[in-house]
């Protein structure tokens, strides 16, 4: 019955998906970027978990306001040959309404390289749903 209501916790957020926007990533050499937007935050998971990847390292990601999610969210970073190794600076704001489902790396960053840094970031309202393998001891 647990996988029934986590799923059905998830069908608000996957209705009201925020697409991505790319209008802060100005130039590849900045230092730094301002994100404002669930949009936009989506927009840096994209570039970091492309085709292109783009892994932000030496580089600085601003949070200047309290974002809220929705729709089912892919980690930055989602995968180990793909890290953030940037430095994201939440400012102490707020991310509200991350559902993320699956996988052992499940949350609003999944790998974060060497260079990486995650700080001063509050999140809130946080449905995550993590596919875990039962093994026998």
């Amino acid at each position: 019955m647990k996988p029934i209501l986590s799923l059905l916790a998830l069908i608000p957020a996957l209705l009201f998906a925020q697409t991505a926007d790319y209008s802060w990533y100005t130039s590849p050499d900045a230092p730094e970027y301002e994100i404002s937007t669930g949009g936009q935050l989506r927009g840096l998971t994209d570039l970091v978990n492309g085709a292109t990847t783009i892994s932000f390292s030496g580089r600085t990601i601003k949070l200047t306001g309290d974002i809220a999610l929705s729709g089912n969210w892919t980690p930055i970073g989602n995968v180990r040959e793909k890290p953030f190794q940037g430095v994201f600076d939440g400012q102490k704001f707020t991310i509200s309404g991350l559902a993320v489902n699956g996988g052992n790396y499940a949350g609003l960053f999944g790998y974060v390289g060497a260079s990486g840094q995650i700080k001063m970031v509050v999140a809130a309202a946080m449905v995550v749903a993590v596919d875990v393998a039962m093994q026998e001891v």
